[in-house]
Order: C-alpha cells, then structure tokens, then sequence
C-alpha cells in the first residue's frame, strides 16, 4: 500500500515539475468562503501567510497563498510543496488541511502555529535571556531535536528527502510540541534510495532569486547556506541522499551547541567552507559543550557522505545513548572514561555500593580465599576419589569396593546423571549394584530412582514394578505407569504425541519436574517431527499459561521440512526447536529477538524468515553452511550486522 502511494504521488510530482506542460488547477476549485477574517502574517519569497478563522471547522488555521503573477513552474513547485507536506502525516510534521484556488490565487491550509522558531529559541538562549535559558536547557533542545530526527526519519521511511532543514524551518508551539515545516525543496527518492533527478526532483526548475534573501539557494544550488551539505553545493560529484538530511541535522545540532551557523561570510565562502568541511568544533567555541554531543554533531557532519550516520535511526541511537548516560558510537572511549559514564548513570546506587564495597571488601577476600581453599580441597577429594576408584576396580571385588565407599556414593552421582537428563547412563550405573548391597532404606530410594528413570523413558511397565517398591508419596507415578503401560506393545515403543500432550497435562499440576524430563527424554528420541511439533507447542502452554494460540505449521516439500512460527507476538522460544532436521523456518514477527540465534547453525536451514523479529546480531548467518535466503524487513536490512553477515545470501526485504 505504502509504495502505491509512493508511485502514485511521484506520478502527480512529475505532472507538477514539468516545465513544459501547463498545471492543471481545474481540480482544486473550492469553496475560499469558509475562510474569514484573513490577516496577513509573514511572506517568504512568492508564499505569502495569512492568519485566517475556518468557519467550516471552527479554528484558527494557517493560509499560504501563492501570488497571482506566478509562473506555471511557481505554481507547479507550490502544489507540489502543499501534497508532499499533505501525503507526510507525523505529529513532527506541518499538517496540511486543504488545497484549493481562489479565483487565481493558489492556496494552501495547515495548521497555524502560535509560537517560534527553533532559530529564535536559539537566538534569545545566546543573549542569555533568563526566561528562554529556564524554558529551554540544553536537555530541552535534545529533545527537540530528537523529535525532528523522529520526523525525517519518517519522511525518509516513505521515500521523501526535505533537503532544506535549518532552525528557521523548525516551529515550537507555545505548548512545547515540534513541527517541521516548508518541505519546498524536498525530493521523492527511487526504489534505491536516493534522489531520482528525472522524477519529483526540482533540479530543472528556478526559484526566485528573493529565496536567497532567506539563505535559500536556489537554480542548480538547493538548500540554506550553513546547513546544506557538500552534496548540495554543485561542487561535488555526490548525489543527495537520505545522508544528505543527515548533515542537515548535525548542522542543526551545531547550532544548537554553539548558538550559531557552522558556516558563515559570503555565498562563496560558505560554499567553499561546506565543501572542505572548514568549521570550529563546538568545544572550540564553547567548552561546557558535551564531548559526546560534539561527537554526534561532527560525525553526522562528515564531509565524506560515507563517513557520516548510514541512517536517521543511527544518528537516533547515538542521541538516545548520550540521554541515557551511555557511550556513543560516534566516541573513542577508554575504561575510565566508560566506568565515569557507569558511576554517572546510578549516582545514588553508586555512593551506596561503594560504601558497601569498602565495607565488605575484606571479608569478601577472605570469603573468596577460603572458597577458592574449598574449592581446591573439594577438586583434591574428588580426583582422588577417581583415582582410588580404579585402582579398587583392579584390586578389589565389587562387594569391597561398596563397603569401602558406600552406596550413597552412588546414588548420588546417579542423581547428578539424572539433572543434566543423562537417564540411561543414571539407570545402568545403579543397576550394576547386586540389590543384596542395599539395606532395607537404600532400597526404598533405589527403586524410587530407578522408576522414575523408567517412567521418564517411557517403560512403564519396568516402572509400574519398580515404583510399586519405592516411596509411598510416588505411588501416582505407579497408577499412571500402569494407565500408559497399556497404550503400548511394549517398554521399547514410545507413546503417540497425542498420548505424551495427555500425560504432561496431567502431570503439569503435580510435579512439574517430571513434565519437564518426560520432554527432553521425548525430543531425543520421537520418531515423527509433525507429532512433534505438536507436543513442543502443548510445552510451551504448560509452562507459561499467558500464551494462547500459538501457530507451529509444517509443511514438507520434496522430503524437506518447513515450519512457520510467524506472527506470534508473544513467543519466546520453541521448545527443543535446535534438534529439528529443517530447511525451512519462519519466525517473522514473533517475540525471540533475545534468543541465541547461533543455535540455528545445527540445522540444514536454505531458507529463514526473520523479518520483525528485531534480532541486532546477525553474526551467526556467517555459521550457516546451507542457508541460501534470508528475509527480514528494510529497517533490519540497513543494520550493519546484517549487511556484513548477508553478503553471500539471496536477500528479501519485507515492507
């Protein structure tokens, strides 16, 4: 829908641009009669404003009216300007209500701002107005700014440069809210990005030379002396970009910082500075200028466009990093320098911590020391009681080997086994030991083990005889064992997922633990990946009962397994999915943008859907030996990680 609208309104901009052809105003006669009491408020090159009450809506609105001796280019350039301004629908950006023509005269209506520029702000903070330095600190005119980043990055996001930004464009209403407005000079980019100079472009048409009374060029030079980038000077061979509003911005930063243009003298030097990146860093100019701001402004500000933010949404994070009290990535930063940002972001806890840090040091160290003296002694014991161990298996019976180190001993390591779900190895290592070793307790416990080792693997008829002997409180393990035994041929098949879904619902309200073993012993050893899938989804609602509805579709293709787990908002993980044989996996826009993508690697993946999955990271596609396609949306495409990672991979990019 949005590269419809992108298609269809650089189609109107083409009609409008052209200098051969006369504009078309029979469309936009209207009713001019529901404007009244019309007073005039400023005028900027052919644009006049007027201050006018619109009866229809009963407000106060803003009409710019274009004067009746204008060219069809003027004309042209003024519509063109209101349905660029009227297609940009942000909180950030001038809102325009209508478009029409008064008899001869062009006009069109938006919203009728009661406050200042972004200029004047600037102006009144440099002659230390008392009034404009409590209303707006430094920390205010951050805020702003990141507000008209949030604007041009949405500009850029439906495939519009502004190409004129300065503080002068910038509007403050009395209520703190930011507009960006008078996008006149503004460009319609090409499906690559960058500007189209035969589409929407307005390289072929001429303003009027009382622009440049407002330092706005115009002819082959677009832009504001002092916040046009290189590009924008007709002295290089770089065309304007979406970084071309990136220099804009840091220009506009630079302002901010130092209460003045980065460039000033006369049209030529302007030109000349701008193209050498010839300007005073801000901490030249004021020192209390933060070392990070400074940092941002200089790299956005780049002469090189390469050099500069790849994208408003870096420049963004640069922004939201310095709020926070975080490194930037435009600053070269040691530890001291990280550790002072640390110290800064948690003042408080800070003080607190170090207090305590002094206070417990010493005892930490003898903690610490006595641990580590434990630890030591424990390893000692250990590898020793390894070593003894097979020199009893050579020298000694079975019988004196348990006398020696007792049947808890082995219990125990069985125990061990059985946590990191080693079941099998639990079970034959118990199962060694003649019974007759076993006093009458020690036999309650290992019947108990052994059952529910028995129990875990599925042989419920070893485990209906082994429970039936061990603890009383384990006797619904016995019942259920009996229950499923019939299900069954025999203790070597598994049960069905149907029966395995069943069994854990039961299970799910008495001993978690149980469920929880009843899986992993299932995903090492299920036969059927559809059943499967099954089961791991019925997992996933017994251990986090919030989630609903979750959609695991498989599909098989020429003997390769596809799964789509798209659009699951609120999954997390899928249980015992790094096992799976799939060449095919689609986790677009759901929630596992925290997980270990690497786990991925272990699979025979050709193709993968991450497309809104916000994953940061994709170093692990580097690992992917058979992955062919990836998908993931522009946003994600413009990461770095991405591009470096995706180089040899067939690339898709989701709107």
């Amino acid at each position: 829908m949005e590269d419809r609208s992108k298609e269809e309104l650089c189609k109107v901009y083409d009609e409008l641009t052209s200098s051969h052809s006369e504009v078309d105003l029979s469309s936009l006669e209207s009713e001019f009669t529901r404007y009244e009491n019309i007073e005039f408020y400023q005028k900027g090159g052919q644009k006049t404003i007027y201050r006018a009450y619109d009866n229809k809506t009963d407000r106060i609105v803003a009409l710019g009216k274009l004067d009746v001796s204008a060219t069809e280019n003027e004309k042209a350039l003024f519509l063109r300007e209101a349905r660029i301004n009227a297609f940009l629908q942000h909180p950030n950006i001038i809102p325009v209500y209508d478009i029409g023509k008064d008899e001869d005269e062009l006009y069109f209506c938006m919203k009728f701002i009661v406050g200042e520029t972004l200029s004047e702000v600037i102006d009144s903070i440099s002659r230390h107005k008392q009034d404009s330095l409590e209303k707006f600190p430094l920390s205010e005119c951050v805020e702003i700014f990141i507000k008209v980043c949030d604007a041009i990055a949405y500009a850029h996001d439906h495939g519009v440069l502004h190409l004129d930004l300065k503080p002068d464009n910038i509007r403050i209403d009395k209520f703190g809210d930011v507009l960006v407005c008078d996008w006149g000079l503004s460009s319609i980019t090409d499906n690559s990005e960058i500007v189209d100079e035969d589409q929407g472009c307005l390289e072929d048409v001429s303003f009027m030379k009382s622009d440049a009374n407002q330092m706005t060029l115009s002819g082959y030079i677009k832009g504001s002396l002092g916040y046009m980038a290189p590009e924008q000077t007709a002295q290089t061979s770089d065309r304007k970009t979406e970084l071309t509003d990136v220099y804009s911005l840091g220009a506009i930063l630079y302002s901010i910082l130092c209460y003045k243009r980065p460039f000033e003298g006369t049209v030529e030097e302007v030109l000349s500075k701008t193209k050498a990146g010839d300007f005073t860093p801000p901490q030249q100019i004021r020192k209390e200028v933060p070392k990070a701001l400074e940092a941002i402004c200089l790299k956005a500000m780049q002469t090189k466009p390469g050099d500069r933010y790849q994208s408003i949404e870096e420049l963004q994070k640069d922004l939201v990093a310095y709020k926070s009290g975080y490194a930037t990535s435009a600053e070269t930063l040691g530890f001291y320098k990280l550790a002072h940002l640390a110290f800064k972001r948690n003042k408080a806890l800070s003080y607190s911590l170090l207090a305590s840090f002094l206070v417990l040091m010493s005892i930490s160290l003898i903690y610490i020391f006595s641990l580590k003296e434990k630890q030591e002694e424990a390893n000692f014991e250990r590898n020793k009681a390894v070593e003894n161990l097979k020199m009893y298996k050579k020298e000694k019976g079975m019988k004196e080997l348990l006398s020696d180190i007792g049947i808890e001993f082995f219990m125990n390591i069985a125990k061990e086994k059985m946590v990191i779900h080693q079941f099998d190895q639990a079970y034959d290592l118990l199962d060694k030991i003649p019974r007759s070793e076993y006093n009458d307790k020690q036999l309650i416990e290992l019947n108990t083990i052994l059952g529910k080792i028995a129990f875990i693997s599925q042989k419920f008829e070893l485990a209906s005889e082994l429970l039936d002997k061990g603890k009383s409180e384990e006797k619904y393990l016995t019942n259920l064992a009996i229950k499923y035994q019939e299900k069954k041929a025999s203790d070597e098949m598994l049960l069905s997922g149907e029966d395995v879904i069943k069994l854990m619902n039961t299970l799910k309200f008495r001993d978690i633990h149980i469920v929880s073993e009843l899986f992993t012993y299932y995903k090492k050893k299920f036969n059927d990946i559809r059943e499967f899938i099954k089961v791991s989804r019925e997992y996933i609602y017994i251990f986090d009962n919030t989630i609903r509805n979750v959609t695991l579709n498989l599909n098989e293709v020429n003997n390769k397994f596809y799964l789509d787990a798209s659009n699951n908002p609120t999954l997390e993980y899928i249980p015992g999915l790094p096992g799976l044989k799939l060449h095919g996996l689609n986790l677009s826009n759901s929630g596992m943008e925290k997980i270990r993508f690497v786990w991925l690697t272990k699979m025979p993946l050709e193709e993968l859907n991450l497309s809104g999955c916000g994953v940061t990271d994709y170093s692990f596609l580097s690992k992917c030996r058979s992955l062919k396609r990836i998908t993931v949306n522009k946003k994600e495409s413009r990461l770095d990680s991405f591009k470096k990672h995706s180089k040899n991979l067939d690339v898709i990019i989701k709107d």
